[in-house]
This record gives structure tokens, C-alpha cells and sequence, in this order.
């Protein structure tokens, strides 16, 4: 039985792809909009964030939009 479990418990290597010279996006290639980021908290509020994340999907390294990518914002 212990065998058994370890054998279960070995899970493949993730084969994931680096998408971040395709630009920020908000939806990975996989069709997911959920990533993994690094954030810092400050007063309950996010005061900073890594631009690069992971996707939940499926695990392809992509990079995220932030504020100043927003099309409306540019002059």
C-alpha cells in the first residue's frame, strides 16, 4: 500500500511554455484569465506586483498588464 501511494504521489514534470515576448496580456494561449503573481500588501491595499506570472492553467510563463498598458490611458 505504501508503495502504491508514492507511485501516486510522483506527478510529471511541468512542461510549460515562456510567453513573455508576446506583451502583457490578460488571457493566456491556453484561454485562462487566472494567474499565479507576486504581490506585496501594504495597509490591507496591494502596493506592488511582479509583471511576470504564471497561468493556472496550464502553467506558461506570461507577462500581466498593469495600469500604464491600458490603451485608454495613452495621450
Amino acid at each position: 500500500m505504501l508503495f502504491r501511494l508514492l507511485r501516486l504521489l510522483r506527478l510529471p514534470p511541468v512542461k510549460a511554455a515562456d510567453l513573455r515576448s508576446l506583451g502583457p496580456t490578460h488571457v493566456c494561449s491556453c484561454g485562462c484569465t487566472m494567474f499565479n503573481i507576486m504581490a506585496q500588501f501594504q495597509d490591507y491595499e496591494i502596493s506592488w506586483y511582479f509583471l511576470d506570472a504564471t497561468c493556472v492553467n496550464c502553467g506558461n510563463l506570461v507577462r500581466i498588464p498593469c495600469p500604464v498598458d491600458n490603451n485608454e490611458n495613452s495621450f
